[in-house]
């Protein structure tokens, strides 16, 4: 699978000079599976490029198809984290959702599932349940919250969910789900930001990669190194190929921010090395950070992984426009 970055900001989305090299757009993640299936993951300002990208490939792949090269896929599933504006503001830019013939599933925790009981990730493994299949829920939790994002009575959008051209349905996932299908994504819900987290762990012939989200580190509740929902993190990322992770605030800012939903980039090195993942890609970085700003972050966080705690674990901080292989 190949990962693509199209959003890496925090917050809000930010533009100007000084932030050309890292980019503006706020969350979003481009997946492609093996087969050429469309995976993404949030849909902040950074949808609205990889649509018009899914769009031009698509038309590409038709085109090619003619002469019997290659197979049309227009089944695109996307991940929300959770429902902040940050996270959700593209996707009504999202040029499927206006494309009759797309079938486009979103999927997210639904916030009575952090009610429900919690298992443990060997648990979850035995109780996979394939939510893939199941049919559009015309009363979910996460299809409401878009109906207020596209409501047009009120004067939000000027389209409403029912006008648009392509079919779209609502899956509320709970701790534990897993989608399958062709890319085989684990589901982790939890509270480690204000309303409610999703985490995802996805797989495809042996390899793996983890998006938390938004993340604070529950460290300081407990005075320790790692808290509850830290170690239950790390037990979700054991061994992956690739942790991307926000790492939005430096040490400082952290102590004047606790509470905010965020960690600082330290204490992801440090869940990243216990967890012992391959690689670590810090994201959701704060709006007010310039490149320069950001350089200065990365070069202390590849210090701090290699120097400081000892590991050999690459640390890059996400740019837009930036691809991994897997």
């Amino acid at each position: 699978m190949n990962i693509t970055f199209y959003g890496v900001r925090g917050s809000t989305p930010t533009h100007g000079e000084e932030y050309l090299r890292y980019g503006g757009n706020s969350s979003c993640i481009f997946v492609k599976s093996t087969d050429g299936s469309p995976y993404l993951f949030d849909a902040g300002s950074g949808i609205r490029k990889a649509g018009r990208d899914i769009l031009k490939n698509e038309n590409n792949k038709m085109e090619n198809n003619k002469s019997g090269n290659t197979i049309s896929s227009k089944k695109i599933k996307l991940f929300l984290s959770h429902h902040h504006w940050d996270h959700i503001l593209g996707f009504p830019f999202f040029d499927p959702i206006y494309t009759r013939g797309y079938e486009i599933s979103v999927y997210s925790g639904a916030k009575d599932g952090l009610r429900r009981r919690k298992m443990s990730w060997e648990e979850s493994i035995k109780k996979e349940l394939d939510v893939s299949v199941k049919s559009k829920s015309i009363n979910s939790e996460l299809r409401r919250i878009f109906e207020g994002q596209f409501d047009k009575r009120e004067g939000y959008f000027p389209v409403s969910l029912d006008e648009l051209a392509a079919d779209v349905s609502f899956h509320d996932l709970h701790s534990n789900d897993t989608v399958n299908s062709p890319l085989t994504v684990h589901h982790f819900l939890h509270d480690a930001h204000p309303g409610g987290m999703s985490t995802y762990r996805v797989e495809e012939n042996g390899k793996s990669f983890v998006y938390t989200g938004d993340y604070e580190s529950d460290f300081q509740k407990y005075d320790v190194k790692f808290g509850v929902i830290d170690k239950k993190l790390i037990s979700f990322a054991r061994n992956a190929d690739v942790l991307i992770m926000d790492g939005q605030y430096t040490l400082k800012e952290y102590e004047q921010k606790k509470g905010f939903g965020h960690s600082s980039y330290t204490k992801v090195c440090e869940i990243a090395a216990d967890a012992q993942v391959k690689k670590l890609i810090i994201t959701h970085h704060d709006p007010s950070h310039t490149d320069d700003i950001l350089d200065a972050m990365e070069f202390d966080a590849k210090n701090y992984m290699n120097l400081i705690l000892g590991k050999d674990i690459s640390v890059v901080f996400a740019r837009e426009g930036m691809k991994v292989a897997l």
